[in-house]
């Protein structure tokens, strides 16, 4: 084995990092590269997204789909349109448009934070605000895109301040769900739950842990609280139905126990199975590091049930994981040595893992995309050993446990602390790093899902049924020619038989 010594550099992403900009000096170890079979190869067309109206590309931001738009929000690019790629739009994939989102009301610009949809409108929380270093937020707004407008959301019983945190929505509850992240002191593992109905929060219970020294707690808390007062102008009150119930306090009875609840970390993933919210993996404090363990919230039996860790993918956090409607799936990361190639199933009916095939696998990578078409989970981008940044990916088929190789053709940018999402007839990436210190240079990249539904070949055969369908082709134009030559005239007319004889 061969070992050598190289600096590794991470960017902040909501999911992925525990500060703006941090190093780690890491050693690395070469094993010789693993026998596996000869990868089949879906080679698809990648095609741009339109520029005209579009955001300026950014990373960090968040992006969801409607059921008919791609709406962006938030993010940064380190320069001076921070605020403008902030501001986000919205994408028509139908005419391949973009609209602009309002400011009027509009949540303090911020990235790190995240944003989940309702079924009508897009909640946004928490991160970290733009131009003001180092201040977590514990703000937000819903943003209804059939009016373009903005409401407050209330901060009363709120989560504290917070980034890289994570959040779902329990849609049979009608709820957004946050949990864990980082404050300016703290790995937090507690959170909140938020019922854009009542504008009320109630608070999920659990520890926090230190993961520097102090620099006046108390009085940082307090900045931060006031910052969350004043992150945009007063926004139309909620009808009576939406108000908060009176009364300074919630019930008790309301929150979850806090037996059995992760231990504090940020970076990790979360997941809603349409039951229990799934917490797993991530990074805990200095002295814990990279985590490999997690836990599900049951909301109708207010508790936690620690996850199994028999079987479990090792320790990690930068990975991606997508929900299949039964399982969870997770993959790659960062161990804070090396960057991982691997992952698991987890069926939470059973409380078990299924390790995943590495037969041709992917390359390791972490802050990459995963996103589910059907029974298939698409990887793509991300960034590996001496800060490379991938333009490739794979694709695993669930139903084969197999994976396959993902070549997109055209103008590829490799990328990382992008986002993806399924459209229904497309695969979207958007935004992200083109490498340690520069922006991809356009935003978007779709390619269709009709692409990657039907098997693909190997590379070599590939390659001879693309050499196989361009002789047929070229047999057909022959024929073609051929056939138009010899056809039969029509019978002449008295005068073209006379010149014919002639």
């Amino acid at each position: 084995m061969i070992c050598f010594n190289s600096y590794f550099k991470i960017v902040v992403s909501m999911f992925f990092t525990a500060s703006a900009f941090t190093y780690f000096f890491v050693t690395s170890c070469v094993t010789p590269p693993k026998q596996v079979q000869a990868a089949k190869v879906y080679e698809v067309q990648a095609d741009e997204l339109a520029t005209v109206g579009a955001p300026p590309p950014a990373e960090s931001a968040t992006v969801l789909w409607t059921g008919s738009e791609m709406i962006i929000w938030g993010g940064t690019n380190n320069a001076v349109n921070s605020m403008q790629a902030s501001r986000g739009g919205r994408y028509n994939s139908e005419n391949d448009t973009w609209k602009s989102i309002t400011d009027v009301y509009a949540p303090h610009y911020r990235f790190a934070h995240s944003a989940i949809w309702t079924g009508s409108a897009m909640l946004v929380w928490g991160g970290e605000a733009l131009r003001r270093k180092d201040e977590k937020l514990a703000s937000g707004g819903l943003y209804d895109p059939a009016d373009d407008h903005w409401k407050n959301i209330n901060i009363k019983n709120a989560p504290s301040p917070r980034s890289h945190h994570t959040t779902v929505w329990a849609s049979s509850y009608k709820k957004m769900l946050v949990w864990g992240g980082i404050d300016n002191e703290n790995v937090l593992g507690n959170g909140g739950i938020y019922s854009p109905k009542k504008n009320k929060w109630v608070k999920i219970p659990g520890k926090t842990v230190t993961f520097k020294k102090s620099q006046g707690g108390e009085e940082n808390k307090s900045s931060l609280d006031k910052l969350a007062d004043e992150q945009a102008p007063e926004a139309p009150k909620p009808a009576d139905s939406e108000k908060e119930e009176d009364g300074d306090s919630q019930d008790k009875s309301e929150e979850p126990l806090a037996e059995g609840a992760p231990s504090p970390r940020s970076n990790h993933v979360a997941l809603w199975t349409g039951s229990e919210m799934i917490i797993w993996g991530g990074l805990g404090s200095d002295e814990a590091g990279p985590l490999g363990d997690g836990a599900r919230l049951s909301l109708k039996n207010k508790s936690w049930t620690p996850i199994s860790n028999a079987g479990a993918p090792s320790p990690r956090y930068g990975h991606s994981a997508v929900w299949t409607g039964s399982k969870m799936i997770v993959w790659g990361g960062w161990n804070n040595s090396a960057h991982l190639d691997d992952g698991g199933i987890y069926d939470p009916k059973k409380n078990s893992w299924k390790p995943l095939s590495q037969i041709a696998a992917p390359s390791a990578r972490t802050l990459h995309s995963a996103v589910l078409a059907d029974h298939k989970m698409i990887i793509f981008g991300g960034l590996t050993d001496n800060n490379e940044v991938k333009d490739d990916g794979a694709i695993y088929d669930i139903n084969e446990n197999k994976w396959y190789k993902l070549l997109l053709k055209g103008n590829i940018e490799g990328r990382y602390l992008h986002t993806a999402i399924n459209t229904g007839s497309a695969i979207v990436f958007w935004g992200g790093q083109a490498s340690t210190n520069e922006l991809v240079k356009k935003g978007g990249l779709v390619i269709p899902l009709s692409e990657i539904q039907e098997k693909p070949a190997s590379a070599v055969d590939s390659k001879k049924k693309m050499s196989k369908e361009k002789g047929e082709k070229a047999k057909k134009v022959k024929k073609a020619k051929k056939k138009k030559v010899t056809q039969t005239p029509p019978p002449p007319t008295e005068k073209k038989t006379k010149e014919i004889t002639e």
